[in-house]
């Protein structure tokens, strides 16, 4: 079995110039709308803030709590995991703003 020249990077995984997009593969698209990029950052927050206010309850779980305990350890994790969000939106503002000047590209 022979193979041409322009076959060999076909079993590489890369396409050729001319070869059609595989099933199921994701083109190229253009940059992320401001809309898409606060809804992805709304949804990160939500998941963090999910994340960090249910560990307490969960903890406390493992000492047969009462319901009040329960709600306390809640809330207490709802005021942690505000405070984390809050403290690393900023954190993330100081780093994103520096990327924002003028005449100034990425790479």
């Amino acid at each position: 079995m022979q193979r041409s020249a322009d076959s060999g990077s076909e079993g590489s995984g890369m396409a050729g110039e001319n070869a059609a997009p595989r099933a199921g593969a994701v083109g190229v698209v253009g940059p992320v709308s401001d809309e898409e990029r606060d809804s992805g950052n709304r949804k990160i927050k939500v998941g963090f803030l999910l994340l960090v206010a249910v560990s307490p309850p969960l903890i406390a779980l493992q000492w047969d709590p009462t319901p009040i305990e329960l709600l306390a350890a809640l809330a207490s994790g709802v005021l942690l995991g505000l405070l984390l969000v809050w403290y690393l939106g900023r954190l993330a503002g100081e780093f994103t703003a520096g990327s924002r000047r003028p005449g100034r590209r990425r790479r």
